[in-house]
């Protein structure tokens, strides 16, 4: 007898000989440890049955019709972590949470009403609550008990929490299968299913859960299904994973479609499970249809997509269509038919792995990969899928294959591939530029500080002179880097392309020499892109000096202007591009010319075939982030020995070109005396902004983090006239503190800085198109400039100062979501 029933019976014989109702001398029920029975009251077997609810091991709870509890067990105070006299004569809904305690006492109160109706439960799962408040899943089964002082109702509970997770392992497992997986009990009904089970068939795993099996194929076979399910169950004990047999599969919507399924009993304490792994094989039947009819039909259907042959067991090709021969390259099928397997088309060694060492051990397969070489020696990718077709003594007579080349789908995959990893080594790089922005900070500040302290002292200033140059060529290797990485700032504008190349044509003459014949061809009308002038030119520069390069003894440079239309079919090759219309711009020599493998890494930062000291690696990898954060394309091919092209595709644009105004602006450094709130994480640039702006005569309130720029805002003697803060700080962003001050300080200017792009603030909460920013790494003049500027209301002056713009940020496609 199961241990739940032995101790389900104890119980009721216990109730039935000594009723609960039993009272301690205060008239409140006596626990069940101090029920003291006598062996003139207790039978032999009364005694076995009481030792077992205390050795139980399941928690045992009796309540009687008012709900309230009457007898537990010692696994039940174990389980939940109360005295028994904690529990006795209180509600039974203090073991679950509080948000079931209605719903539970509505069940138990409906199986009160009609309890002798009820037999033994199979297994109820819910949530228990333990004395600390925790929760876990715990299975009950109840039972009633008819004494002659009324209805007890006793409850067998089981803690699950193993069983669950070992439950959750499972569904983890199969959810990562690639074939749907079906799990049935006993009767048919489905306890377990996966995540392909529910793409595959169109319903929610909740909807098929305790559904017949019978649900997930079309009625027509309901009947034939149950017989072939019982007679496996009556030997499922002999039986192992099946094969694969095919049957017929029917979606929630009706649909029906070819499914071949194998079977696996797995046998457990609860009893035999059926596990069903069910594979979609509509694509392979269609081929398979497609192989029975005649070779006429055949070819008809799969001749303009799909390459067919049959083989004999050596590599000899028995029959081939005209689809095979164009794949490989050959004017007709007939040239194949000289042809072996083995010796003239599979890469060396792939022939016996891609098809069977041992024939006729496989009847099928799918979508093999192998390497074939074609006429003219190209290596092609094809995938190949078939069957091999044996006599009645099951001895091999060939193979019929259908192939299909995926070079192209191939291609495009690395393509993507190589997109992505150039999107990493561009997070990569504007976090290192970042970084290395707020140290060139650091040492700028100090060194204006000190030359302005030096004074007249010829050796002294030189010195420091010497440092911020250097810091200018750290400066300009960031910004490299973050034009890698796009996330430069960058000032983009409707521009006549050809007057703006021809207007450098001079500059571009003497980069390259006089051994190196330029030729730039415009085009005859007036072309428009937006992008930042300045940043096309280095794209220009840039290209013009690699070219330049690579034709060490002269050579001839091309850069030709024309309108491009990139449709959805290129899109569809090139993944990082968008359909439109683009302003093209090719750059062609005839130097040296590069291998793969340079090619393969061309665009990488750092990565240079120069010599060691004359070259950073950064020109090219400059080049491809200016392009990306322009919304642009970018293509090279080359050979060795044969010269390099160059494609650059920039959105054209309808809108008419833009005229810069200038301004004049004064070479003093002003002064102020107004509050300023300097919020920056980096202690050293906080340091010395700081120091600075005090000698310049402003008032400067400092915090590291929002709270302590509030505490320091509510502090202070005057009204906060500018806040001077970084886009993110600790656990926060600027935009959100300047939010929060302006309700105390409305007339309070702001001015973000920030080492990423002026999108960042939108990113992280801006909404006003006229906030003013200032990019890393900035000189301290520059700095208060700016400052004044804003204090002052005259922004767009100080943006041709600084050097970066006013305009509304546009919406950030790319970069690293940092400050």
């Amino acid at each position: 007898m199961p241990i739940a029933s032995l101790t389900m019976k104890a119980v009721q014989l216990v109730f039935l000989q000594f009723p609960p109702f039993l009272r301690s001398p205060d008239g409140s029920s006596a626990p069940a440890e101090r029920i003291v029975m006598t062996n003139s009251l207790l039978t032999e077997s009364d005694v076995v049955f009481r030792a077992l609810i205390e050795a139980a091991p399941d928690g045992i709870v009796v309540v009687n019709q008012e709900g309230r509890i009457v007898l537990v067990n010692l696994q039940t105070e174990k389980l939940f972590g109360y005295d028994r006299a904690e529990l006795l004569n209180q509600a039974m809904e203090i073991l679950v949470p509080e948000r079931l305690r209605g719903k539970h006492g509505f069940h138990r109160a409906g199986f009160m009403s009609s309890p002798l109706l009820r037999p033994m439960g199979a297994g109820l799962e819910l949530h228990g609550l333990r004395k600390d408040g925790t929760e876990f899943p715990i299975d009950i089964s109840l039972s009633p008990i008819q004494t002659d002082s009324g209805l007890l109702v006793s409850s067998a509970i089981r803690d699950i929490t193993d069983r669950k997770r070992a439950e959750q392992r499972i569904r983890a497992l199969l959810d990562s299968a690639p074939d749907a997986m079906v799990v049935a009990g006993e009767d048919g009904r489905i306890v377990l299913v996966n995540s392909q089970t529910e793409q595959l068939f169109g319903y929610k795993r909740a909807d098929l859960l305790g559904q017949p099996v019978e649900i997930l194929v079309p009625e027509r076979f309901w009947t034939d299904h149950r017989t072939h399910r019982g007679k496996y169950m009556e030997h499922a004990h002999v039986r192992h994973m099946g094969a694969g047999f095919e049957f017929y599969g029917q979606r929630k919507d009706g649909t029906e479609f070819p499914a071949e399924i194998s079977l696996s009993p797995q046998h457990t304490e609860e009893g035999t499970l059926i596990s069903a792994t069910i594979r979609d094989v509509t694509q392979r039947k269609r081929v398979e249809d497609a192989l029975r009819q005649s070779e006429a039909s055949f070819r008809g259907m799969v001749e303009g997509t799909y390459g067919v042959y049959r083989a004999a067991s050596d590599g000899s090709i028995l029959m081939a269509n005209a689809a095979l021969a164009r794949i490989l390259g050959y004017d007709s099928e007939r040239e194949l038919l000289a042809l072996n397997l083995v010796t003239d088309i599979f890469q060396p060694g792939e022939y016996s792995s891609h098809l069977f060492d041992q024939p006729g051990t496989r009847k099928q397969f799918a979508r093999i990969a192998a390497g074939w070489r074609r006429k003219d020696g190209k290596v092609i990718t094809v995938e190949l899928s078939g069957r091999a077709v044996s006599d009645d003594k099951s001895d091999l007579l060939y193979f019929e294959v259908i192939v299909e080349d995926v070079s192209h789908q191939r291609s495009v995959a690395h393509r993507l591939r190589h997109v992505q990893k150039m999107e990493a080594i561009g997070r990569l790089a504007g976090g290192i530029a970042h970084d290395f922005n707020n140290v060139l900070g650091v040492i700028t500040g100090y060194s204006e500080m000190l030359f302005d302290k030096l004074g007249a002292d010829p050796k002294l200033s030189a010195l420091v002179s010497h440092i911020s140059k250097a810091t200018e060529r750290g400066a300009s290797l960031t910004r490299q880097l973050l034009a890698f990485s796009r996330q430069q700032v960058l000032e983009p504008r409707v521009i006549d392309i050809q007057e703006h190349i021809k207007g450098i044509e001079d500059l571009l003459q003497r980069v390259l020499g006089e051994d190196i014949r330029l030729t730039i061809d415009a085009g005859s009308h007036p072309v428009h892109l937006r992008a930042d002038p300045t940043q096309l030119e280095q794209v220009i520069m840039n290209l013009v000096v690699n070219a330049r390069d690579a034709m060490p003894s002269g050579g001839n440079l091309t850069i030709e202007i024309s309108e491009a239309h990139l449709d959805d079919e290129y899109c569809k090759q090139n993944p990082d591009t968008r359909p439109g219309s683009y302003v093209r711009i090719a750059v062609t020599d005839t130097g040296c010319g590069m291998n793969q493998e340079v090619l393969s890494r061309l665009f990488e930062p750092f990565f240079t075939t120069k010599e060691s000291g004359k070259g950073t690696g950064l020109g090219l990898a400059t080049v491809y982030g200016i392009v990306k954060q322009s919304a642009g394309h970018i293509t090279v091919y080359s050979e060795v020995g044969h010269g390099t092209t160059f494609k650059v595709y920039l959105p054209m644009s309808e809108e008419s070109v833009f005229m810069p105004e200038t301004a004049s602006v004064d070479g003093l450094v002003p002064s102020g005396t107004e509050t300023i709130l300097l919020v920056e994480d980096e202690d050293s640039l906080r340091e010395v902004a700081r120091e600075y702006l005090t000698n310049k005569g402003y008032a400067v309130l400092e915090a590291r983090e929002p709270e302590s720029a509030i505490d320091a805002a509510e502090k202070a003697p005057h009204p906060i006239d500018l806040l001077l803060t970084d886009v993110i700080l600790p656990g926060s962003s600027g935009v959100q503190l300047a939010q929060r001050l302006s309700a105390s300080y409305p007339q309070m200017r702001v001015l973000y800085v920030s080492g990423y792009t002026a999108d960042a603030i939108v990113h992280h909460g801006g909404h006003d198109p006229n906030f003013a920013f200032l990019s890393k790494p900035f000189s301290l003049s520059v700095l208060a400039r700016k400052i004044r500027s804003v204090l002052d209301g005259d922004q767009a002056h100080l943006a041709q100062v600084a050097g970066v713009t006013e305009s509304a940020p546009q919406e950030k496609k790319n970069g690293h979501p940092g400050k």
